[in-house]
């Protein structure tokens, strides 16, 4: 089970740039305000977790008080990244 907060926790620890507010999750996803911040986080967890990243353009809906680029999320959970 991924614990989302440790692995929040350990993307900002781990990743040059990325803070608290760049992104959240939401039903699965990793959602991202921008691109350039989704492909760092997803070289990081290709790299760290060997597995395939996929991005797509994010949804946005009215009742959200930010606007998302970008969503985030594995095609597989590798083993491991059970933190």
């Amino acid at each position: 089970m991924i614990k989302y907060s440790k692995l929040k926790d350990k993307i900002i620890g781990d990743v040059s740039g990325i803070e608290k507010d760049d992104f959240y999750l939401l039903e699965g996803k990793l959602l991202f305000k921008s691109e350039e911040k989704t492909l760092l986080v997803k070289k990081y967890l290709e790299t760290e977790f060997s597995t395939n990243v996929i991005i797509i353009d994010a949804v946005n809906y009215s009742h959200w008080n930010s606007t998302y680029k970008k969503e985030l999320y594995f095609k597989e959970l590798p083993f491991g990244i059970e933190l």
